[in-house]
């Protein structure tokens, strides 16, 4: 589940088990009854938030036996963010916790399953278990779950192969209910392990293929992950194929195959499980899973790439801040510690702070790419606890690196009885790994709680983001309007923010994802979601807020119209600019800018704004040309890599339908790719002998004034030759076309304007 900036993976309680002469014995399942937490927010450092007690007799949910395969949600209710924890009573129903945080403190609202075997919709299938929850754009909530072969111990072939035992049923709006009857899911080969993510507006079903009877080609092969696509959270799904082998294949040690798929700061991951943690302790996997994390690609149709399972992981995604609070228990490597519920104060939920325990001598824990500025480190502080004492020891870069420092610890006078330690440290710059290697002479020889650096220059200290809003984000907007929101960061002066705007829904970006400010475009009639998450001094944050938008062109905004702005990457909206404050150093576009902007072909970034030396996508020039010539078509389809709440949408399926833009061999447009000078050249070229009805004359003693002409690839050659020839390109300066230079905001005014003008159509 992803929340405010974090990721967080709520994961089964696989436990050794033992026999009578204390060897490990295969795992029974028969002890998981606890569900564990850990949060990221680089993907590498992980903080463990502890086990949550879910079933049992002294579990919340005491009327369950087991909670397996758990499964998490997040959703504003009453203007209230609140958790859901599903899991599944071994094979026989699903309950659910709820939370004020993602981390708890956890309640049962129900006393009983919320999907049991009498649940409309459920009879006939096998395993009532493995639930997956999608909370989609609208909010409505949807549960997937089931598993299991029909007709066991001897099923037939029919069976295995369409089991019809995975189920979809939609949640209320209290998401600890359900509506109407579940749903089947005709998963070929199903065996467990329903999971859900949504992908560009589809459906995409999940889930563990089973090892019974022989599958021919075309369908799951035994014990992997396949996906199904739909365009309804309650489908029907179509089977598109198998995305991950079975752990056996990667690894040496097979076993089931569970797995999650979330999307976290636009990357598209898969946690899994596989049994390398046992095999590498004792040789043997024993049933014993531990989890994994790797990287999901699309291709631009939309289906999922192969996975490839490794040890190795994924890269981290933001440095870690060494001069904030870091939980002692946010590790990226560790040996031989452990960690415990602590009484240490200062965690945001109180009674769930952990500590690091089960120290002694030798063992020792890391985090990865902790940046200390150019400034550099001064000191080093931790809050401990201990009855013995010891020290501990810090290197950088790995176990064995160069020590910046060492903190004494003294008996505090208990376990928990906590005390501050601080020590001088090494001036330390730019960004290592940390190493804490503990020493002494007893066992458990120390607690930690959290720690920290101070900077060496105080006066610049890292200052870490502690809130973000959305300004000016209105309730509500129009079909085709544009609105601009801002970001606003508490406190302001948070250090090097880095923004990244999402939207959903009726609502798309329009231009630039990762400014302060973003405008926004009403795509469709209905609901949309606006999503910012921004990052600055180590500490990453999100909100999220809804818009309507609405056809009514009496509509209003609520009271808050927003600011209204225009936007390079969707020129659909005239703008009334009619002088921009940045265009000095370029008086050779100076009037072809202003006069486009006054008659509504392009617009700035800002009211005062233009941003000349900006690169220009495909998308961007197409849009601007088919306004500014005037270009009409019946869009009847589109490239393949053309979302259809695009705002670019109705210009690149004029363009394909005129035949002006042709694309790639496979369909494609790359429409977020900058633009070529030759590319935009030809497709000057392409739009005037279609709406001139005359080809376009030019030829290789037109381009021999260029240095550079050489440069010119083949199928550009006539196109620029013609250009030059009508005045329209006189090259980039010095003798030279450039044509392989990247078209920037100000050479595509100066183009499209010279069109008007030679042509005559400015008015």
């Amino acid at each position: 589940m992803v929340y405010d900036g974090r990721v967080y993976i709520y994961m089964s309680s696989d436990e050794f088990e033992y026999d009578g002469n204390g060897n490990v014995k295969d795992n029974s399942f028969s002890n998981l009854n606890r569900v564990f937490v850990i949060s990221s927010d680089d993907m590498v450092n992980w903080t463990d938030h502890g086990a949550i007690p879910v079933a049992g007799p002294n579990g919340i949910a005491n009327w369950a036996t087991f909670s397996w395969a758990p499964a998490a949600a997040h959703k504003k209710i009453n203007g209230v963010d609140k958790f859901f924890l599903y899991f599944a009573n071994g094979a026989g129903g699903i309950g659910v916790l709820t939370a004020d945080s993602p981390i708890g403190p956890w309640t049962d609202p129900l006393g009983k399953p919320l999907v049991s075997g009498n649940t409309p919709g459920v009879p006939g299938v096998v395993w009532l278990f493995d639930p997956a929850v999608l909370v989609d754009d609208d909010g409505a909530g949807y549960l997937y779950f089931g598993g299991g072969i029909p007709g066991d111990p001897n099923p037939s072939a029919e069976q295995i192969a369409h089991p019809n035992t995975a189920r979809v049923i939609k949640l209320g709006d209290d998401m600890v209910s359900t509506v109407g009857s579940a749903e089947k899911i005709d998963a070929p080969y199903m065996f467990e392990d329903s999971g859900i993510h949504k992908f560009n507006g589809k459906y995409y079903y999940t889930y563990c293929s089973n090892f019974a009877g022989t599958h021919p080609e075309g369908t799951p092969p035994a014990g992997e992950i396949a996906y199904m696509v739909s365009d309804n959270p309650m489908g029907p799904f179509t089977y598109v194929g198998p995305i991950l082998k079975n752990p056996g294949v990667f690894f040496g040690v097979g076993g089931n195959n569970h797995h999650s798929i979330f999307e976290f700061n636009n990357e598209w991951y898969i946690t899994y499980h596989a049994q390398t943690v046992s095999k590498a302790m004792i040789g043997d996997g024993k049933g014993y899973r531990s989890t994994h994390i790797n990287k999901v690609e699309f291709y631009e149709n939309g289906h999922i790439k192969d996975i490839k399972a490794d040890m190795k992981g994924v890269s981290q995604l933001a440095n870690l801040n060494p001069y904030t609070r870091t939980e002692a228990e946010t590790i990226a490597w560790n040996a031989g510690i452990a960690t415990e519920k602590s009484e240490a104060p200062g965690n945001p939920v109180e009674e769930i702070n952990l500590d690091v325990t089960n120290v002694n001598k030798g063992d020792w824990l890391a985090v990865a790419n902790a940046d200390f500025g150019t400034d550099g480190a001064a000191t080093f502080e931790a809050n401990v606890a201990s009855t013995s004492g010891g020290k501990i020891e810090i290197r950088v870069d790995s176990p064995i690196g160069d020590v910046i420092g060492t903190l004494d610890v003294q008996s505090t006078g208990g376990a928990q009885q906590w005390k501050l330690l601080k020590t001088e440290v090494t001036n330390v710059t730019g960004v290592h790994n940390i190493f804490f290697m503990f020493s002494g002479e007893e066992d458990n020889l120390f607690q930690i709680d959290y720690w920290k650096f101070t900077s060496k220059n105080p006066t610049s200290p890292v200052i870490p983001i502690e809130s973000i809003s959305l300004a000016d984000a209105p309730a509500s907007m129009k079909l085709n309007g544009q609105v601009t929101v801002n970001a606003a960061l508490a406190p302001a002066n948070a250090t090097s923010p880095v923004y990244k705007w999402e939207a959903s829904g009726a609502i798309s970006i329009a231009g630039a994802d990762n400014q302060a400010a973003v405008t926004i475009k009403g795509v469709s009639a209905g609901s949309g979601k606006l999503k910012l998450t921004v990052t600055a001094g180590g500490v990453q944050k999100q909100v999220e807020g809804n818009i309507t938008v609405t056809k009514d062109s009496d509509s209003s905004n609520n009271g808050n119209p927003g600011t209204t702005t225009t936007e390079p990457s969707n020129p659909d909206e005239p703008s009334t600019v009619s002088v921009f404050s940045d265009l000095k150093g370029y008086s050779w576009a100076e009037e072809a800018i202003n006069a486009l902007a006054k008659i509504g072909v392009i617009n700035g970034t800002s009211s005062t704004t233009f941003e000349p030396s900006r690169s220009v996508t495909r998308a961007e020039f197409v849009t601007l040309l088919v306004r500014a010539m005037g270009l009409k078509a019946d869009v009847t389809d589109n490239f393949v890599d053309v979302p259809a709440n695009a705002y670019y949408y109705e210009a690149l399926g004029v363009v394909k339908q005129l035949g002006i833009a042709l694309g790639s061999g496979d369909n494609a447009f790359h429409p977020n790719a900058t633009i070529s000078r030759q590319d935009m050249m030809v497709l000057v070229a392409r739009v005037l002998e279609m709406t001139n009805n005359e080809q376009l004359d030019g030829n290789a003693a037109d381009l021999s004034g260029f240095t550079d002409k050489d440069k010119i690839a083949d199928y550009a050659a006539e196109a620029l030759a013609a250009l030059v020839k009508e005045g329209i390109v006189t090259g980039s300066g010095n003798g030279r076309l450039n044509p392989q230079g990247t078209a920037t905001r100000a050479e595509a005014a100066v183009m499209i304007y010279r069109i008007l003008n030679v042509y005559g159509l400015t008015q």
